[in-house]
């Protein structure tokens, strides 16, 4: 289950880098140092990451990403609505 996950990952990232690598041109020196600046910390979330789902059960990360899914969904819909209706 997680490694199907993380397979779909690589193959959804590795997508990104090859339709926005043509931007990457484009990019300012700013933008350069904010990715200098995230990627130690993509780093270490890839390593807490793996550390957590050593000690999860593939129920229990079924049921956690349903939870996070869920509630990231909630949020974007709210934001939406309040988009749309001004708030």
């Amino acid at each position: 289950m997680i490694a199907t996950k993380a397979a779909t990952q690589v193959v959804s990232h590795a997508s990104k880098v090859v339709f926005y690598g043509s931007t990457a041109s484009a990019m300012v020196a700013g933008d350069w140092m904010l990715v200098l600046i995230a990627a130690p910390f993509a780093i270490a979330g890839t390593n807490l990451g793996y550390h957590i789902l050593q000690r999860m059960t593939d129920d229990n990360f079924r049921r956690w990403t349903r939870w996070v899914v869920t509630a990231i969904g909630i949020f974007y819909l709210l934001r939406g609505l309040s988009l749309l209706l001004g708030w």
